[in-house]
């Protein structure tokens, strides 16, 4: 949990929780709302407040289990509603599922919070990287600034030191030719960064092989 509010913010019931205690978004499941909390609070009822009777099942294990598809699938199937889907926790509370050895439980829960572990340290640092590349990119421009106000630095158009080519319109008279390029859509262009969660392959013709490829950014 890295946001929160004021007590005054939420007006309807309010659940209490403590640290290492689960708080589930019971409606809309679909969204896969689920944290642990580090620290004592109040949150809205339209949240779920569990916490791990350890005799059956350790603490740092069942926040993972609640991540699992399995648990997911089981809550949106038992979620009542059609504009906001909400679970009640008299029906989750009859679900039985299968939980491996309380044993097998630390092994998978050390793993998988040790992986967790990685990966905020890893969002960290990239973070840190950014800030400091922003602030040499500001550094840098600010100096240049001044520098072109100061006469030091020559001003330039872009087109002096730079050239953009542009290509071909992806139609339907291309769709049976045999060259496939993968190719930068405006939405993988993001500030500062590229984005290739979903890069689009057009069809192009042999001839594009003896073009160069030129363009600046």
């Amino acid at each position: 949990i890295r946001r929160w509010g004021e007590p005054n913010d939420v007006e309807s019931t309010k659940l209490r929780f403590q640290p290492g205690d689960i708080i589930f978004g019971k409606r809309r499941a679909y969204q896969r709302k689920l944290a642990v909390a580090d620290f004592e609070g109040i949150c809205s009822a339209h949240a779920m407040v569990l916490r791990a009777r350890e005799d059956t099942v350790l603490k740092e294990f069942l926040p993972v289990f609640m991540q699992s598809d399995l648990f997911f699938e089981r809550a949106l199937s038992i979620s009542v509603g059609s504009l906001s889907p909400t679970i009640s926790w008299k029906e989750l509370a009859q679900q039985e599922f299968h939980l491996p050895p309380m044993d097998e439980q630390r092994q998978i829960a050390d793993i998988l919070w040790a992986t967790e572990a990685t990966l905020r340290a890893w969002i960290a640092t990239q973070q840190n990287m950014v800030s400091v590349y922003q602030c040499y990119t500001n550094k840098f421009v600010g100096r240049a600034k001044h520098e072109i106000a100061t006469g030091n630095w020559a001003e330039d158009k872009l087109n002096v030191h730079a050239e953009v080519a542009y290509g071909l319109t992806l139609n339907s008279s291309r769709a049976s030719m045999p060259l496939q390029y993968s190719y930068l859509r405006v939405a993988n262009v993001q500030r500062g960064s590229i984005d290739l969660s979903e890069v689009k392959t057009p069809v192009c013709h042999n001839r594009l092989r003896q073009f160069p490829i030129r363009g600046v950014m």
